[in-house]
């Protein structure tokens, strides 16, 4: 499949793009680069001059070079949910201080579907919630274990009735509120890229 993949660590990112991308992305800014893994030495050792801290893989197949990329990390698969109300409210949190959406870690043997349902339900203390539908995946490395670990994150559409929220404390989230859509400009001053393109696929900016 000819889609772009997107993967980010800290402030810089990776984009794999097929070739009928390959002229806007070559005029956009971003640096090309085309030794895979010496870009991953490089990134992860904080080594990238400042003019390739977003670079662009050209691919016939973007997927086989996303799998490469994969196979120098500890992969983890998560899910979560933009959930939002009968008021068109977005359902958001502040977690360890940044900006944050319900989400977590896939258990073993459960579906991602099981998993976004119950990471949300666990993180916000919410009730009544149910998937409208899939509605992207995002990818970021993070440290792990002495380690990096490559983490993609299944979202959904999903909603539930306004109702009052707890947030799970022992996940270090300290906030869970209704975020009206006129103030998601506040909440992207202080939240990750995957979670912009997460407000992006929605057609929320």
């Amino acid at each position: 499949m000819n889609q772009i993949y997107k993967i980010y660590y800290d402030k810089a990112s990776i984009h794999i793009v097929p070739e009928s991308e390959f002229q806007r992305y070559k005029n956009s800014g971003f640096y090309e680069f085309k030794d895979v893994k010496d870009h991953l030495d490089k990134l992860l050792n904080d080594n990238l001059p400042a003019r390739e801290k977003h670079a662009f893989i050209k691919a016939s197949e973007p997927g086989k070079i996303l799998e490469q990329i994969k196979s120098h990390f500890i992969f983890i698969e998560a899910a979560g949910g933009l959930v939002r109300n009968e008021f068109n409210e977005i359902l958001t949190m502040v977690r360890r201080g940044k900006n944050d959406l319900p989400k977590g870690k896939c258990e073993e043997n459960e579906s991602v579907e099981q998993t976004a349902l119950r990471e949300v339900q666990e993180e916000c203390g919410i009730e009544n919630l149910t998937i409208d539908s899939f509605l992207m995946a995002t990818y970021h490395i993070y440290p792990y274990k002495n380690s990096f670990a490559l983490k993609k994150t299944w979202w959904y559409n999903m909603k539930a009735p306004k109702q009052k929220l707890l947030p799970q404390t022992e996940e270090d989230i300290t906030e869970v509120k209704w975020l009206p859509h006129d103030k998601l400009n506040e909440f992207e001053t202080n939240t990750f890229p995957t979670l912009i393109d997460v407000l992006q696929g929605a057609k929320l900016r």
